[in-house]
């Protein structure tokens, strides 16, 4: 890990930082520049299934795993839980969750990796946010994401036998 990185509970908005106020400030920030939204965060894990309950809110969807926020100023978070802006939240529920043939919840391991802006709105609080996907989220391997971090670190292959080498000596 490097020493820039923090643990965390869960990561959300919130546990990176960004509060009302800070999330209003950026607004501002952004309806007084050209810009069109104000980068957060990037975050990306293997989401391994989903946890549900109530708040003073109203319902909530977790998602556990391995969990990786990276700041803009290149700070890192990891956590084992997580929350995902909407609507990309609901679209990440529908791929972790499944149904099978015979109507038993199934979770399904699913990496993705997300940028998450805020950008102004006409509603209560004045803001919502973009959630832009780095990669589509897919059904995660383990196995595979190893295999092709040693595909990267091939070592020199041996050059191959002669034909005449190749064949068994009496």
């Amino acid at each position: 890990m490097s020493e820039s990185q923090n643990l965390l509970r869960k990561i959300t908005t919130r546990t990176l930082g960004y509060g009302k106020r800070e999330l209003q400030a950026a607004v501002k920030a952004v309806e007084e520049s050209s810009e069109e939204s104000a980068h957060l965060y990037n975050l990306a894990g293997r989401a391994k299934r989903t946890e549900r309950g109530e708040s003073n809110f109203g319902p909530w969807c977790a998602f556990k795993g391995e969990f990786l926020a990276v700041l803009p100023d290149q700070t890192e978070y990891r956590s084992p839980k997580c929350f995902i802006p909407e609507p990309f939240g609901d679209m990440m529920e529908s791929h972790v969750e499944q149904v099978d043939e015979n109507g038993e919840l199934r979770y399904v391991q699913t990496d993705f990796a997300i940028e998450v802006h805020v950008v102004p709105a006409e509603n209560a609080v004045g803001y919502e946010y973009k959630v832009i996907p780095i990669m589509k989220a897919q059904e995660g391997d383990e196995l595979l994401h190893l295999r092709s971090e040693m595909d990267k670190h091939k070592p020199k292959a041996l050059p191959a036998p002669k034909k005449e080498d190749a064949k068994p000596k009496k």
